[in-house]
């Protein structure tokens, strides 16, 4: 009798494979691989994030991370303080972003996740505010033309060497009516919102290049999620002479920044409340708070402060220009 064989990446790959033409079955997915059922259940169950389809690339990581905490547990002071900024409203992604506890985002969904297994409520914390649903569906949305992964961004990108990269999302109101654009910069922290009235495309690129054109010359790249609002994301990228890029469907941390903003933002704009009109005073204070309020990531300088340091900007300039003054 042969001893237990770890899923391997191919594996993983044929998983995600069978999943999105529709093979959910445990016992139909373990037959193709030659796999027993009780291997692929656990496999589907452990590795996928909640919330979200089965992914390669992402069961690896996980798994990967579950061996070298097998090594080193982490204690429950780490968990405790967890518990606390999920309390307060942070995200897993905030919450390893800032590396306030020394412990991945992964991490973080799959203890969530266990506890809910046994009964526990600690998925209540997270900010959908809804049970954790898993999916084993296609990706639905339309396919973005031209669509250049994030993959290809340069890895300057990733280390925030530079002032340039930006990352963008959009906020929406309730009933799906009216949005407001949140742009970040990824070294700085420098944040811009504008109101549209909805998600179409041709508005959401006027307002990214009303927001950017200001700034241009500090602008490389931006990167985006998938969704339709910004398939014409090649005007924009010509418009400022940048490359626009996409992250993996799915992926927020790939965006953790941009995240971590919207959540700042929904402190002012809360969920379910409609943006069919919103006075642009609002935004105007939101951005101006934002902006001049000291970040400990920036030792404890603002965002307006390092972006004009790093720039050779005056700081009343750089007011100016994001229209806060």
């Amino acid at each position: 009798m042969r001893g237990y064989r770890q899923i391997s990446i191919s594996e993983r790959h044929q998983i995600a494979a069978l999943l999105s033409v529709g093979v959910t079955d445990y016992a139909d997915i373990a037959a193709k691989l030659g796999r027993a059922v009780s291997t692929i259940k656990s496999e589907l169950q452990r590795n996928t994030l909640p919330g979200q389809p089965y992914d390669a690339a992402t069961a690896q990581q996980l798994a990967s991370e579950r061996k070298a905490n097998n090594a080193k547990r982490l204690d429950e002071t780490v968990w405790a303080k967890v518990e606390t900024l999920m309390a307060e409203d942070w995200s897993p992604e905030q919450i390893a972003g800032s590396k306030a506890c020394r412990v991945s985002h992964m991490s973080i969904y799959r203890w969530v996740a266990a506890d809910k297994r046994k009964g526990g409520k600690r998925y209540r914390m997270l900010r959908h505010g809804r049970p954790y649903r898993q999916r084993h569906t296609k990706e639905t949305r339309g396919k973005i033309p031209n669509r250049r992964d994030i993959t290809e961004r340069p890895q300057i990108v990733e280390t925030r060497e530079r002032v340039g990269d930006w990352e963008l999302d959009l906020v929406i109101g309730a009933q799906h009516q009216g949005a407001l654009i949140s742009l970040n910069e990824r070294k700085t922290g420098l944040a811009l919102q504008k109101w549209v009235p909805g998600k179409h495309a041709d508005a959401v690129a006027d307002g990214v290049l009303a927001l950017l054109l200001p700034l241009q010359s500090h602008v490389k790249t931006i990167t985006s999620d998938n969704g339709m609002e910004f398939a014409e994301h090649e005007r924009v990228a010509q418009r400022l002479g940048v490359d626009f890029y996409f992250a993996k469907p799915h992926a927020p941390w790939q965006r953790g920044s941009n995240e971590n903003t919207n959540g700042l933002i929904r402190q002012y704009f809360p969920k379910g409340e409609s943006m069919k009109t919103v006075e642009e005073w609002r935004i105007y204070n939101m951005r101006k708070q934002l902006n001049t309020r000291p970040r400990k990531r920036l030792g404890y300088k603002t965002p307006l402060q390092v972006f004009a340091e790093l720039t050779g900007m005056e700081y009343d300039q750089a007011a100016k220009l994001i229209r806060i003054t």
